[in-house]
């Protein structure tokens, strides 16, 4: 995987969690994302550039064979890098590699349609002046869905949420909202404990920072839906299934007498796609 660091912000080598610049890291990761990403980089620039304060905006492209990587950097003047993945790297390693380009102290992911609205991603990095971890959801009283999901998706994240908490006891309404920020060192930390790179990445990555200790909030969001979805459930169900057991066995004493091997083979053919 190569990568190029362009933008306005001051050039220089990717911050540690002891020396990170104060501002906000927003990853998007794009898997041949050339037309959503366009309308939402239209979107997502003027709002972020009025801050007038350290933003930068990282596009994955995740192995992308279209024309992700060239719409990206024809932002360049406006703060955009880009991370060029070969390789498909999945919506969570997608979402890693941004992490560890980042500069700034305060990172945060939104899917590539830009499902929430700028102003609401600023407002959740604002939130983590009092939390370590900001989850946006669809599904508080306060939230606002303008474009629902076609009825089968909207059931499958129903049915899915509960499951979680259900399995993991996470007390979360939405943990597959496409939009969450974090404090770096909080994120960083619980990056070497993950395997899970898929669509379930999100659950992996909160039930981390969990178990860390760290404090998590949700945020009431505007939501629109994008019918062009990357997500086939059909094909999605089965390794998210399998990565949720994951999860729940690595926080079980059952996990540490599981041999590596067997560890390694279910790694590989079920959460790492």
């Amino acid at each position: 995987m190569g990568h190029d660091t362009i933008g306005l912000s001051a050039p220089g080598a990717p911050s540690t969690p002891g020396n990170a610049t104060s501002g906000f890291s927003l990853i998007i990761p794009a898997w041949n994302e050339e037309v959503r990403l366009m309308k939402t980089l239209r979107r997502y620039i003027p709002v972020l550039l009025a801050r007038g304060a350290p933003t930068e905006l990282i596009i994955v492209t995740d192995g992308s064979q279209d024309r992700t990587a060239e719409v990206a950097a024809g932002w360049s003047d406006s703060g955009v890098r880009v991370v060029r993945a070969d390789n498909r790297l999945g919506k969570g390693g997608a979402i890693r590699a941004g992490i560890q380009v980042a500069r700034f102290d305060r990172v945060g992911f939104v899917d590539a349609d830009g499902p929430v609205p700028p102003e609401e991603v600023i407002a959740m990095f604002r939130e983590l002046d009092n939390f370590d971890c900001v989850v946006g959801s669809r599904w508080l009283p306060k939230s606002r869905v303008v474009t629902p999901q076609p009825l089968l998706r909207r059931a499958f994240s129903r049915a899915w949420n509960l499951l979680v908490r259900a399995t993991l006891g996470m007390p979360l309404s939405d943990t597959q909202c496409g939009a969450k920020v974090f404090r770096r060192a909080t994120v960083e930390h619980a990056l070497p404990n993950m395997v899970v790179t898929n669509w379930a990445f999100d659950i992996d990555l909160l039930q981390q920072i969990r178990n860390s200790g760290a404090t998590t909030s949700e945020f009431p969001v505007t939501w629109s839906d994008d019918a062009d979805s990357r997500l086939v459930i059909s094909r999605a169900v089965p390794a998210m299934m399998m990565a949720l057991l994951s999860v729940r066995l690595r926080t079980k004493p059952l996990a540490r007498r599981i041999p590596q091997t067997w560890r390694d083979w279910y790694r590989e053919r079920w959460v790492a796609g």
